[in-house]
């Protein structure tokens, strides 16, 4: 999992060239969402009390979102529809978020977008969309990512997390909310050293904006 050990190397404050790089992928990502949103009527439903921990929280506490998962760009337009333009120029106050490594990090490219992007790459067990058979068993709750994420907690950072821990298919959203939540979440929540602040979001229609491509399932 040299993933991980990359992240905790570039996450050292003497390192420049991240700062940098962190904060161009984030503004461009960031103008992009907008630009993208801005063609679709969007209702923001509570977004004030969740920019208030945003702006105004102590530096020390931690800020965990979790939200539901219907769209390959529900991160991107989490991002574009919660924050203001002004927060992209400060990444420092920007979300961290779980990524899986099977989707997220297959190519060179990706893997260094996601990394300038804040994404944490996480083992998840993994299944055939078809026969349904476990392929992959993933890290489990214990994996380096998520010490990782304790420790960007601890430091007062922003993590978000997936809860369901994959895309959630149209023939499934009736029965949604009997998908259990992934346990690391509980971790992340019990080993902060000061109270986090949690966010529940739920995301509705994005997947209309686009559609997901059967491929990735899970």
């Amino acid at each position: 999992m040299d993933l991980v050990y990359k992240l905790y190397k570039n996450q050292e404050t003497s390192y420049f060239p991240r700062k940098i790089l962190q904060s161009l992928t984030y503004s461009f990502m960031g103008l992009a969402s907008k630009i993208a949103l801005s063609r679709h009527q969007l209702n923001v439903v509570g977004s004030e009390r969740f920019l208030l921990a945003i702006e105004k929280r102590p530096s020390n506490q931690p800020l965990i979102t979790i939200s539901n998962h219907h769209s390959c760009l529900d991160d991107f337009f989490l991002c574009g529809s919660l924050l203001k333009l002004r927060h992209f120029a400060n990444v420092t106050v920007c979300r961290w978020c779980l990524t899986a490594v099977d989707i997220c990090y297959t190519t060179s490219f990706h893997t260094n977008f996601f990394f300038w992007f804040r994404g944490v790459p996480i083992w998840r067990r993994v299944r055939d969309p078809l026969s349904r058979k476990i392929i992959h068993f993933g890290g489990g709750v214990y994996q380096p990512s998520m010490d990782f994420c304790i420790d960007l907690l601890n430091s007062g950072q922003w993590v978000h997390v997936f809860s369901q821990g994959r895309i959630i298919q149209p023939h499934e959203r009736d029965s949604e909310k009997n998908i259990r939540l992934r346990w690391g979440i509980g971790r992340l929540i019990a080993e902060s050293k000061e109270c986090d602040i949690l966010f529940g979001v739920t995301l509705v229609y994005l997947s209309v904006v686009f559609i997901q491509n059967t491929l990735f399932l899970y």
